[in-house]
This record gives C-alpha cells, structure tokens and sequence, in this order.
C-alpha cells in the first residue's frame, strides 16, 4: 500500500508540523490523550475527488482533484485571558493560501478555503473552545503512486 494515497495521516501531520513551527502546542486529534492548557487539534475528513478531475494513468482514468475538510479545535483555559482570540489568529496567519502549510510536497494543495467557525464555552472545564473549519482542493501526483 502506498504511504501516498494516506490523505488523512500526510495532511493532517502537515499542518500540526507547522503549528509546531510556530511554537503551538498541536496534536492530531485522534492521537490526543489528554487536553492540555492551551491545545490545538487537527482532524481531516476526506469528502471525495471532484468528478470533472480525471487524468489517464496506465490506461485508466483516474481521479486527480480531491477534498477535504480540515478542523482544528483550539482550546484555551480561561485563567489564560486574551490567549484564545491571540491563538485563533495565529492559526488563521498560518492557514492562508500563501503559506500551505502542509509540510512536505506530497500533493499540490491549489485551496484552502475558510469555512465556519463553531464556539463552545464549556463551564465544568473552564475552557473556550472553537473550531475553525476549511475546505482544501488537493491534487494527486500520479508518479507517487509508482
């Protein structure tokens, strides 16, 4: 199997490269194991190729475009005041076009296209919790696959 066609392990691990970088604490969600004072999490949901992307390779067509969502929950204790709108902007800086922040080269990220926002301010934790959405237009390299 192709470490390449991991759409979820490669970009989600990309982008909490990048946050890293950037001195935020980040995890893929599903590899967090406890919630931390101030912590971002990245999930992927992969939502299909486009149907007018397709490319012939060895003989068959196949699908090139693809897209998925990207969330990244910020949490933020409140006892931390004026961090969680300061953390949001950071990941807002690092989301935009110009920056693809995927890591490595392993697809051609043409979109990310900010979404929605969704805010929850749990009492019985202390914490604001907001996560912000993307939709992302990705392109397969076909020589990868070989």
């Amino acid at each position: 199997m192709s470490d390449y066609l991991q759409f979820e392990t490669n970009l989600e691990a990309g982008i909490v490269t990048t946050l890293l970088g950037a001195g935020i604490k980040a995890e893929v969600s599903r590899d967090l194991t406890q919630l931390g004072a101030s912590n971002v999490q990245v999930s992927l949901q992969y939502m299909g190729a486009r149907e007018d992307s397709r490319k012939l390779h060895k003989n068959y067509q196949e699908y090139d475009l693809h897209q998925a969502q990207i969330e990244i929950l910020v949490v933020t204790y409140r006892d931390n005041f004026g961090d969680h709108h300061r953390l949001l902007g950071q990941v807002r800086s690092l989301m935009l076009n110009h920056k693809q922040p995927f890591g490595k080269d392993w697809y051609h990220v043409y979109d990310i296209k900010p979404l929605n926002t969704n805010q929850l301010n749990d009492e019985e934790t202390n914490t604001d919790q907001t996560t912000l959405a993307y939709e992302i237009s990705f392109q397969l390299n076909f020589a990868n696959l070989e």
